[in-house]
């Protein structure tokens, strides 16, 4: 099979599973709103982002055997295979273990991360349990990188996918049978160990030389070039943790448990409308590692300046319309006590268009192990993050957090990351990209401010949600296909488009 139709294979299942995932998330969640408080989401929220900083632990071990894998399976090396999987389970149990120790010891202090403390019985033993997730994620984990390296991600997206659309419909069941909590995290708890187990079977199935009870060590050349690519990814995760995992901690602590709960039907929307649209550019991660082995650099640049179009297109629509719907979803789902103000959303969408729009950057980083490169970026982008954040929190609540976000990833992830890219896999200078990336960003811009001035100008019911929706996507096809309707690029997708459907 060919690295494109490997990677088609992967989005079609990536995306259609996901799509039932959001759809039984969704219900779930509805379920969840109407017989729990908006404190549990917040809940929910703050110890999501607490455990996201416990794992830094995991340090970037699992990309550094991704990339490291690439090329003993194209030669079908199995000894280095063998090698590098179990070298990966020892660390991972490490890791577990340090999670559990770690996040045990801050039990006796979580009360501290909420400003006004809810009165919800055994505070506690949820945080536990949400702890305990994290340390099951980890469970039989390594031998996923086996099928991820192979192109083989659909296989993962089948079972992930399913036992989500599963767990979601039997977390709804238990909350209207129920009305329980912790049996509501009970359920999460299984389908998260089942969906390793079930994974990790489907590739002793299919490489069974890997349940080899043999022992082989790494050569010390390989285990050297693992250590400094996971040096350079702890450094890496650390910007991202900081950025991404702290807002609702921070906003829990300045502001208050409630508005994070409102804060996290946002980020629910946008985090599903992210890993969505990322099942599209990371499934072609193994395919751009293996074309790296094979292709010049400038069928690279090539392939990069399209995957670019591409980002722009699909976040871009994303974000106009998320921009003009937003508070209209909000009303329609949840009611308007759980809407924010539209500068807030706008900060939101900003923040998922700027993250968004970088998807290809840390592909082509993981593709060609570009980690050292990388490694005091996230550092300083941390610190601006956190100084921002923790400062402007005291004055302007949600909307600081959120600016400090935004400030971070335009004074460091936003330049450092195409200067390395272009620097050390294209040899070219980033001029280029920087005014592309300007004038799609001004044309999104401008799509989404007119998309919104119209729709806000329509009622807040039901049935016109439905019209707003479809008046917002007709809105932003016609000014984009103006826009591009000479676009080398998109003759190129459409007739890709047309040649697989034929």
């Amino acid at each position: 099979m060919s690295r494109t139709d490997n990677t088609i294979k992967n989005i079609v299942t990536g995306i259609g599973g996901q799509f039932l995932v959001i759809l039984t998330q969704f219900l779930c969640r509805t379920v969840f709103i109407k017989e729990l408080s908006a404190e549990y989401l917040g809940l929910n929220g703050l110890f999501s982002n607490i455990l996201s900083i416990l794992s830094l632990s995991e340090m970037g071990f699992g990309t550094a055997i991704l990339y490291s894998l690439y090329q003993p399976i194209e030669q079908n090396d199995r000894n280095k295979i063998i090698a590098l999987l179990q070298f990966y389970k020892k660390i991972y149990c490490v890791i577990a273990v340090a999670i559990l120790v770690f996040g045990s010891s801050l039990t006796p202090f979580i009360e501290h991360f909420i400003k006004d403390v809810p009165s919800i019985a055994h505070l506690k033993l949820i945080y536990f349990l949400y702890l305990l997730n994290t340390v099951l994620s980890y469970v039989c984990t390594y031998k996923r990188s086996i099928l991820e390296a192979d192109q083989k991600g659909y296989i993962i997206n089948t079972y992930q996918k399913g036992i989500s659309i599963i767990q979601n419909m039997v977390q709804l069941s238990v909350l209207l049978i129920t009305h329980n909590y912790f049996a509501y995290l009970i359920v999460w708890l299984a389908a998260t160990l089942g969906t390793n187990l079930a994974i990790s079977h489907k590739a002793d199935k299919n490489y069974t030389y890997i349940n080899t009870r043999e022992k082989i060590d790494l050569e010390k050349k390989e285990l050297d070039n693992i250590k400094k690519n996971t040096y350079a990814l702890f450094l890496h995760r650390i910007g991202g943790v900081v950025v991404n995992s702290t807002d609702n901690i921070i906003i829990s602590v300045y502001v208050g448990l409630v508005q994070v709960g409102l804060y996290s039907n946002y980020t629910l929307i946008t985090s599903n409308l992210q890993t969505l649209v990322n099942i599209v550019f990371n499934s072609a991660t193994a395919s751009i590692g293996n074309l790296g082995v094979t292709s010049s650099e400038e069928h690279l640049k090539d392939v990069f300046n399209r995957l670019f179009w591409g980002t722009y297109c699909i976040y871009g629509f994303c974000s106009a319309v998320l921009f003009s719907m937003f508070n209209s979803f909000i009303k329609v789902w949840c009611g308007e006590d759980y809407c924010l103000p539209v500068f807030t959303v706008f900060l939101i969408v900003l923040n998922f268009y700027l993250n968004g729009t970088r998807v290809l950057m840390r592909i082509f980083r993981d593709a060609f192990g570009l980690f050292w490169y990388f490694r005091y970026k996230s550092i300083v982008e941390a610190l601006v993050n956190l100084v921002v954040s923790l400062t402007m929190a005291q004055f302007w609540g949600i909307d600081g957090v959120l600016v400090g976000t935004t400030l971070s990833t335009l004074a460091v992830a936003f330049w450092v990351e195409p200067y390395v890219l272009y620097k050390y896999v294209f040899g070219k200078m980033t001029a280029e990209y920087f005014v592309k990336y300007f004038i799609y960003f001004f044309q999104i811009f401008c799509i989404g401010t007119i998309s919104y001035v119209v729709i806000d100008l329509l009622p807040d019911t039901f049935r016109w949600f439905v019209v707003k929706g479809m008046i917002s996507v007709l809105i932003f096809l016609l000014l984009f296909l103006f826009i591009n309707k000479k676009n080398s690029n998109l003759k190129y997708f459409w007739s890709v488009f047309k040649s697989k459907i034929h």
